[in-house]
Order: structure tokens, then sequence, then C-alpha cells
């Protein structure tokens, strides 16, 4: 009996490992180019750096009103600038790292 429930265990743990990462929405494919927002908007919220935010935000929007940054990619970027300009700078910080490894997946 102890076996059988060790098995489940392992079984439900594994299956957990393999399908909670997958979750959840995606970030959309960013140019290599722009992978350096990611790094600035985390290292902004990092250090709960303010002026540093806005700064990579205004660069995200140039970028985008000259026509380099699509709706979907500016969309998540602005998610991530409104986290941490609430104050939810954990919340900010963990879709960053989600931003950075969707860059990776795909």
């Amino acid at each position: 009996m102890i076996r059988s429930t060790n098995n489940r265990l392992a079984s439900l743990l594994l299956i957990l490992i393999v399908l909670v990462p997958g979750c959840g929405p995606t970030f959309p494919q960013v140019s290599f180019d722009h992978l350096r927002y990611i790094g600035s908007l985390q290292t902004a919220i990092n250090t709960r750096q303010i002026l540093w935010l806005h700064r990579t935000a205004a660069a995200i929007e140039t970028d985008r009103k000259a026509g380099r940054i699509g709706d979907e990619e500016h969309a998540a970027y602005q998610a991530i600038v409104r986290l941490a300009e609430g104050g939810q700078w954990a919340s900010a910080e963990a879709q960053c790292v989600r931003f950075k490894r969707d860059q990776l997946r795909q």
C-alpha cells in the first residue's frame, strides 16, 4: 500500500514538473535587438529604480512609434511596466524572468 502511494505521488510530481512551467500565457517572440529591453526592465525592477523604468519605457515607446516594435510585444512590455509602477515589484520581476524564458523556448 505504501509503495503504491509513493508511486502515485511520484507520478503526480512528474506530471506537475512537465505541465506547470508551460501553463499560462506566453510572451511574444522578440527580435534579438529587443532583448535589451527585457534586461533593462529587469534591472530597473530589481533595483526598484523608477527613473530607469521610465527611461526604458520611453525607449520602448520610441521604437514602437518608429514601427520597430509591434503591438503584441509593446503590450507585453507595458504590462510589466504597469506592474512595477503599481509597486508590484515581485510580480514584475517574475514576468521579466518568464519573458526571458519564453524567448529561449521559441
